[in-house]
Order: structure tokens, then sequence, then C-alpha cells
């Protein structure tokens, strides 16, 4: 009866080659505000403070704010320009 299981699971879909597809996400391109709290590891309000003053990008989605992978590399980008310039 084991290996009728064990012959079951290698049979189904998330199993082999075609089961790892399967089981791997594609990269978000979006992210809802609370996800970009932790990867900048930043408060809500920080976030949107950075929001309001334009040096943190968003799009929005009917009511539902996003912020774009592009808009955070550019953001971590511009941090690390200002941390440059204070250095000198």
């Amino acid at each position: 009866m084991h290996d009728a299981r064990a012959g079951a699971r290698r049979g189904s879909k998330e199993s082999g080659p075609a089961g790892a597809a399967l089981r791997q996400q594609p990269a978000p391109m979006m992210y809802k505000i609370p996800e970009v709290m932790v990867m900048l590891r930043m408060s809500r309000h920080a976030i949107y403070d950075q929001i309001h003053r334009g040096r943190l990008r968003i799009v929005k989605q009917g009511r539902a704010t996003f912020v774009t992978t592009a808009a955070v590399r550019a953001y971590v980008e511009l941090l690390e320009r200002e941390a440059e310039v204070s250095a000198r």
C-alpha cells in the first residue's frame, strides 16, 4: 500500500520538473505598502512620508496603492546617492 501512494505522488502534478515549475512563483512586480515596510524596514508613517515627498513612487489600481519593483530600486539608489554625497 505504501508503494501505491508513493507512485501516486510521483505521478501527481507537483512532482518532477513540471511540479517544480508549478511551485515556483514569479517575482512580484508590485508590492502593497505593508510588504514595502518589511522590505525597506521602515514604518508605515515613514513610507507614506517618502511617498508624499515624491521620493518613493506609487501606482494606484482602484483604491489599492502599490509600489513597483522599479520604484523600490530607484528609492534605494536615491538613498545610496545621498549617502555618498554626505560622506564627502
